[in-house]
């Protein structure tokens, strides 16, 4: 009797490695089901960068709607840099992007 059980055991346990390799039909596509937040096309808002909730994954935030929105806002500010020179980011005199010193904001 134990000997039948022991064969059971390694009949269901070799089955379940060739469905795991794949062998039956193989598995489903990957569904990607995360909900996308809303953006809307064109120029970007203070108001709207503000109200942008992004989907929590297991480590951290969607990586690709992260992504897609400072993609979108950086072609935005290099349009509004071409545009406009004077409201391009503060630089140093040799040209290079100047640092803003925020250590005060955290001294009380």
């Amino acid at each position: 009797m134990q000997w039948a059980l022991a064969l059971l055991a390694v009949a269901i346990l070799g089955v379940a490695a060739i469905a795991a390799s794949g062998r039956f039909e193989g598995l489903p596509p990957v569904v990607d089901d995360t909900p996308a937040p809303y953006i809307p096309e064109g120029e970007l808002t203070a108001a709207t960068l503000r109200e942008v909730r992004f989907t929590v994954e297991t480590r951290g935030y969607a990586m690709q709607q992260v992504d897609a929105l400072l993609a979108q806002l950086a072609a935005q500010m290099t349009r509004t840099a071409e545009r406009s020179p004077d409201l391009s980011p503060a630089t140093g005199d040799n040209g290079e992007n100047a640092r803003i010193d925020r250590s005060s904001e955290w001294q009380r």
